[in-house]
């Protein structure tokens, strides 16, 4: 696995865990009402933008728990 691609490819034929596609599926939401709010140029729409952001973090380092976990040892 010397490129990026076939480890994508791994990760999208795996189911994901729970938590991680509710953290995905927040990161959605939250990333559409970020771009709602900046059509209106709210104040909001910054804080909608970084809940986007964390969620989807949270997801990926999920993801990547075990190879995160295997670096610490």
């Amino acid at each position: 696995m010397a490129s990026g691609l076939p480890m994508a490819i791994e990760a999208i034929e795996k189911p994901l865990p729970k938590p991680v596609e509710a953290w995905l599926l927040e990161a959605l939401v939250e990333a559409r009402l970020a771009f709602r709010l900046l059509e209106e140029l709210t104040r909001n729409a910054a804080g909608r933008a970084f809940q986007a952001w964390k969620a989807l973090l949270a997801a990926l380092l999920r993801l990547e728990l075990d190879r995160l976990k295997a670096l610490k040892t």
